[in-house]
């Protein structure tokens, strides 16, 4: 094939020739393709960069001399990011800049699989470098994969599990990439010997073989032990994603862990997938305490699988939700499960879409949970209404002892709402209004609230519209409170904390380096 498009920007103008290949990417039946010194161009590379977002069999592209520029070497890098088969890609001899060449580069760096990748010669020294690096990496990776395959695939009695000593695979993210291509090796390799394939059964026995990076950081080929005594996991922005999360939550289940406590997935591109893996891991596993799944994106349907291993989980004490676009729908069945749940105790919603009717049913919920103590909702846009659900629910609760809503919106009638359960409540300990729309009346309603109030150690009024009169008012009121204002610079000095209570231990969610 010489020119693959003839005019026009539409895939009707492909050439058939090309629309078949176009399909045979896409319905996976093609594994290696040439279609060097064509005519692509940027409109038939983006096309080729569409048809490999859906493709798991294609191992081979060759793309030389096709006039590809910026846009077309840019929808192949994104393509990348989304294609986990593609071993060798050579686009020498194209036309794109540095610009393009760097988004390639960028998209080697989440790609674990390409082993070859061919550039024009007018690419920068560095940036050769720094793809030579990544592919040097990944060559590494499937050849530790290999060696694992080698032992599953080949008579184990006369063979031992491969030695592996490589700074390469202390990291969490790698360690997930060598198991994930070593199960495919095994199966690959049955499948083509004909032999009988249970992927359940292999994934099972595979992970029953290896310690799963004991505390983050241990290396792959560790026999397991039954005495491992890991604590914690932490894969903090390591972007092991949906796969990642299963392949954990799988051992959690398969090992039935007693030992993993804390397990921090913050930040990893998990969505719903990973969420219900972790779910059902919550169901059967018992020991785990904190989970944080904070920066993720699970959403509504992440939050519900999540919440319904809540109801019968328990162990889980802290929770970690924040920033995962969870809507009211979402929060309407986590707080059906803090209604049964009598475990967990911090829940974590900082900067979701939890807005007023969200709030709603979490009050509901407050108002006959006896075990949460912490409750965190910073950047929800609960407004004055989820700030005067949320005081209805607290005149009855007792267990909550810390509540954040920061940056809600709420102003002096939300403001106004929460001052009246200072006559009430004995329990709320660490209140949190910073950055809200209080003016002068909800900060005096506040102040006269909690005039006979003697629990409340740390209120924190920052970033609000009232003025200095209503600041030194409510100084005035209440110097026995550790008190942040607009018009203070330092907490006033607070016989409360002879309790011991530092109010330097207070921290919210912006405080903990997210």
């Amino acid at each position: 094939m010489r020119d693959a498009k003839l005019s026009g920007s539409s895939t009707e103008d492909f050439t058939p020739e090309f629309q078949a290949i176009l399909e045979s990417i896409q319905n996976n039946t093609a594994t290696e393709i040439n279609l060097a010194w064509n005519k692509l161009r940027d409109d038939g590379a983006k096309a080729l960069a569409v048809a490999l977002t859906k493709n798991d069999t294609l191992t081979k592209l060759d793309l030389r001399e096709n006039n590809i520029g910026d846009d077309g070497a840019q929808a192949l890098a994104e393509a990348l990011t989304k294609n986990d088969t593609l071993t060798k890609l050579d686009l020498s001899s194209n036309n794109f800049g540095s610009v393009a060449a760097q988004d390639l580069a960028k998209a080697l760096s989440e790609n674990y699989t390409v082993l070859e990748l061919l550039m024009p010669s007018s690419i920068n020294e560095d940036l050769e470098t720094q793809i030579g690096d990544y592919l040097a990496r990944n060559k590494k990776i499937d050849e530790i994969a290999t060696q694992i395959s080698n032992y599953y695939t080949q008579d184990s009695a006369t063979s031992t599990f491969p030695s592996i000593d490589d700074e390469l695979i202390k990291k969490p993210q790698i360690c997930l990439k060598i198991l994930e291509k070593s199960l495919s090796k095994i199966i690959d390799f049955k499948k083509a010997n004909d032999q009988e394939v249970n992927e359940e059964q292999i994934k099972k026995e595979f992970i029953e073989h290896l310690e799963l990076f004991r505390d983050g950081n241990e290396h792959l080929a560790r026999a397991l032990s039954e005495n491992a005594s890991s604590e914690k996991l932490d894969f903090f922005g390591t972007k092991i994603g949906d796969r990642g999360a299963q392949l954990i939550s799988e051992m959690l289940i398969i090992k039935k862990n007693k030992t993993l406590k804390i397990l921090n997935f913050c930040n990893n591109d998990i969505g719903v997938a990973g969420a219900t893996a972790l779910a059902e891991a919550l169901t059967k596993n018992k020991n785990l305490t904190k989970l944080d799944l904070s920066y993720n994106k699970i959403g509504d349907d992440g939050a519900k699988v999540l919440a319904e291993a809540l109801k019968v989980n328990g162990a889980l004490e802290e929770l970690d939700l924040s920033k995962n676009n969870i809507g009211p729908a979402g929060t309407q069945a986590l707080a059906e499960a803090l209604m049964v749940n009598k475990t967990l105790t911090k829940l974590y919603l900082h900067t979701n879409n939890i807005g007023p009717d969200g709030t709603q049913v979490l009050a509901n919920a407050l108002k006959v949970n006896v075990t949460l103590t912490k409750l965190d909702l910073p950047y929800n846009k609960i407004g004055d209404a989820g700030a005067s659900d949320l005081a209805n629910a607290l005149k009855v609760n007792g267990a909550l002892k810390e509540l954040n809503l920061s940056s809600n919106g709420i102003g002096d009638d939300g403001a106004s709402a929460l001052a009246t359960i200072f006559t009430t409540n004995k329990n709320l300990k660490n209140l949190y209004l910073s950055e809200n729309n209080i003016e002068n009346n909800g900060v005096i309603a506040v102040a006269n609230g909690l005039r006979n109030n003697q629990t409340l150690i740390y209120l924190n009024l920052s970033n609000n519209n009232y003025n200095e009169q209503a600041a030194r008012y409510i100084r005035k009121a209440l110097g026995n409170l550790y008190l942040f204002t607009d018009h203070t610079t330092t907490p006033t000095s607070s016989p409360r904390a002879n309790r011991g209570v530092n109010p330097s231990s207070f921290k919210t969610q912006e405080d903990r380096g997210r």
